[in-house]
């Protein structure tokens, strides 16, 4: 699968027919799955570090027993909608830690070396020097 890295995550999105407006069906993300990335390295350190974390956000309309609680999370039933007024909302959500073979000095990596627009705005800061300067 392909990871995008930016701030936050949606909180729903927009489902319609198409040429058909009147139909659209909003949904909400209520589930979030984290996926911690850890690294062990017996020879330097005791225990785990934290080199990155994923989030996968989930629409899911939970199944409830007769006094309201959540009996069933599973990311593959029905999606939350958000058109009906009242309608109980629940948040959830799941933790999976992940061995990451990332050592702890390269964590920041896939943040900094990522964007293909870095070159660009390390010239854009020069210039913006070079003009203040001279």
């Amino acid at each position: 699968p392909i990871e995008a890295y930016e701030d936050g995550f949606p909180l729903g999105y927009a489902l319609m027919k198409e040429g058909d407006e009147q139909s659209t069906m909003f949904y909400l993300y209520n589930h979030i799955k984290f996926k911690i990335r850890i690294h062990a390295n017996p020879e330097s350190f005791e225990g785990y570090r934290v080199v990155g974390f994923v989030v996968e956000p989930h629409s899911i309309k939970h199944k409830r027993d007769e006094r309201g609680n959540v009996v069933e999370c599973t990311p593959k039933g029905q999606w939350q909608s958000i058109m009906k007024d009242g309608e109980v909302v629940s948040w959830t959500y799941d933790v999976e830690w992940v061995p990451s073979d990332v050592p702890w000095a390269s964590r920041w990596d896939i943040y900094l070396n990522g964007s293909p627009d870095d070159k660009i705005h390390w010239f854009s800061i020069i210039n913006s020097l070079m003009i203040v300067l001279f």
